[in-house]
């Protein structure tokens, strides 16, 4: 499975992102989601960094890699 995501303010939602490639949804999706528009808030309003934001989109991704992988099991 690959998954290729953008999270930006100009960007889809994570999980219109998520629905779109691998036709899936659910809530943990909708919270990772909420997640990657808090961390695009906090840059925007400058309370986080470039590269804060950079490592916290890494962390995400991890997360929802992580979520999604243990579905397949």
């Amino acid at each position: 499975m690959k998954l290729e995501l953008n999270i930006g303010a100009l960007s889809p939602s994570i999980s219109e992102q998520v629905k779109e490639q691998l036709n899936y949804t659910d809530g943990d999706i909708e919270y990772f989601s909420e997640l990657g528009t808090s961390i695009v808030d906090l840059y925007i309003n400058d309370i986080i960094t470039s590269s804060e934001k950079t490592k916290a989109c890494n962390r995400l991704m991890k997360k929802i890699t992580k979520h999604l992988n243990s579905l397949k099991k």
